[in-house]
């Protein structure tokens, strides 16, 4: 059985949810930790994680928009901005509640 569009959303509010609820105590030694991926501290995951969000958005409204898509540069300000980030900002930013309709 396909999701519909609303249900689909829902499944994603619930998993952003999910991951807030985990996320969202941990202290900044936590975010500092080592992750299940052997580069990255947990920080850097919640971080690929909203920086992976943004782009996606960047890329669904070029569609939506009929625009050109992203340009690789786009997505390096993009990188560049959340590597700036401290731990602590890397969780807050991920876990931000965006607009889903």
């Amino acid at each position: 059985m396909a999701l519909s569009h609303r249900g689909a959303i829902e499944v994603l509010r619930e998993s952003h949810e999910h991951l807030a609820g985990v996320a969202a105590p941990l202290t900044e030694d936590e975010l500092r930790a080592d992750s299940y991926c052997s580069e990255w501290n947990v920080a850097q995951v919640l971080s690929h994680l909203g920086s992976g969000a943004e782009i996606s958005r960047l890329n669904l409204d070029a569609v939506l928009l009929d625009e050109a898509p992203p340009e690789r540069s786009d997505y390096e300000a993009i990188w560049a901005r959340w590597n700036a980030l401290g731990p602590q900002e890397m969780a807050d930013d991920c876990l931000v509640r965006g607009p889903l309709r």
